[in-house]
């Protein structure tokens, strides 16, 4: 990657995308060299919501927050509600460097019962797990794990 281009991060969150451990991790990972952050929520449809708003209503929460952390502009994007079809989708339409994942603790995270973080692995990207600490355990340590 030549110094013009910037880094390019992929956040895929849904509930957690405003929460200090992902907005942490963003933070350390986009401090050192330029990059380029984009924001993927997958779409959230359901029969009062057939049109995924609350996805669009997560971005625009989140948006500010993440431009806080990095200090530039995020762009944000909802995607298909298959969060691992999702990933695949937004890494069609453009090379990132690295994946992160924020998700809901582990014992209630369909994302991690659904195994996503080493599926997306598996199509060549690093990856990193955010945990959201339960909620009792907001004030105390983050979780965070990278994959090489």
């Amino acid at each position: 990657m030549s110094a013009s281009t910037p880094r390019r991060l992929l956040v895929v969150a849904n509930r957690t995308a405003a929460t200090p451990t992902l907005l942490d991790t963003v933070r350390r990972k986009t401090a050192e060299e330029t990059t380029a952050v984009t924001l993927l929520v997958p779409a959230f449809p359901t029969v009062f919501d057939p049109e995924a708003l609350e996805s669009r209503h997560t971005i625009e929460l989140a948006i500010p927050l993440l431009e806080e952390a990095t200090g530039t502009t995020v762009h944000g994007i909802v995607g298909d509600p298959d969060p691992f079809a999702a990933v695949q989708q937004a890494l069609k339409e453009t090379a990132y460097d690295e994946v992160i994942i924020s998700t809901l603790p582990a014992r209630v995270s369909r994302w991690l019962k659904r195994d996503l973080p080493q599926r997306v692995e598996r199509l060549g990207v690093p990856v990193t797990v955010v945990t959201a600490p339960p909620a009792a355990a907001m004030m105390g340590e983050s979780m965070v794990r990278q994959t090489p």
